[in-house]
């Protein structure tokens, strides 16, 4: 099981190595690279110079790297939130006693996009939202925290140079929800497999103290409910024979 490096004593570090892995989850060479360039953009940063200001640094190699690095950066934070909505949902689903399944918590985002006309810099059709979820699975658990920020339930606003105890609460809530998917087994597998498997799935060291987690998830809207009925499993769908018309 993938263990993070991380040291509550150095949290400027600590926060780039968390993100670094939430971005790069299986890329070692490119989570380094996250790290290093985020050290050099924090040492060089002027007080009071805003994420916006960064791009105008003095140093040309730090601003070429970065100028590369930020739009992927950005689309794959994007794909991550996602992931960590479709675990977010399965629990949802779970707690107002509706079958859950990854399938049913991707139809649901895709469907919400689409109905509501919401922007999104990234496709959320069906198959993406599977890449996604393939891609982001061993630290969806973490992403969860970002999708719950996003849609206003937790309200503490991200930042480089947090405290270690927003850290901390932080991972508190990604651990919570790391053992939620590691025990929650998918469905119609056979044999039943974990949703998060704990060989993949990113965890805090052995021996770190965080604090206790008080997470209550919102319930399900009326328009997420009428979003349920017609969902359809596309795995049911597929052994459907063709009728001739």
């Amino acid at each position: 099981m993938p263990i993070l490096d991380i040291d509550l004593q150095d949290i400027a570090t600590t926060y780039f190595k968390i993100k670094a892995v939430m971005l790069y989850p299986d890329d070692t060479e490119e989570q380094q690279i996250y790290v290093r360039l985020h050290q050099g953009l924090h040492a060089t940063q002027k007080p009071g110079q805003g994420a916006q200001g960064l791009a105008m640094l003095d140093s040309a190699l730090l601003k070429d790297l970065y100028g590369r690095k930020e739009p992927e950066m950005r689309t794959r934070h994007e794909q991550g939130r996602l992931a960590g909505g479709i675990l977010v949902l399965i629990k949802q689903l779970q707690n107002h006693d509706v079958e859950e399944s990854v399938n049913k918590a991707m139809y649901m985002l895709g469907h919400w996009h689409k109905a509501r006309d919401l922007v999104c810099p990234i496709p959320t059709g069906r198959t993406r939202l599977r890449h996604y979820w393939a891609q982001f699975k061993s630290v969806a658990h973490l992403w969860a925290d970002v999708y719950l920020r996003k849609h206003h339930v937790i309200c503490t606003p991200p930042h480089s140079q947090t405290s270690s105890e927003v850290i901390a609460n932080f991972l508190a809530r990604a651990e919570w929800f790391r053992r939620y998917g590691e025990q929650h087994p998918t469905k119609r597998s056979n044999p039943p497999l974990p949703t998060l498997p704990p060989q993949d799935t990113w965890r805090v060291p052995e021996g770190l103290t965080l604090p206790p987690v008080d997470l209550r998830l919102p319930r399900l809207t009326v328009h997420e409910r009428q979003c349920l009925q017609t969902y359809i499993n596309p795995n049911l769908a597929s052994d459907k024979p063709n009728v001739a018309s």
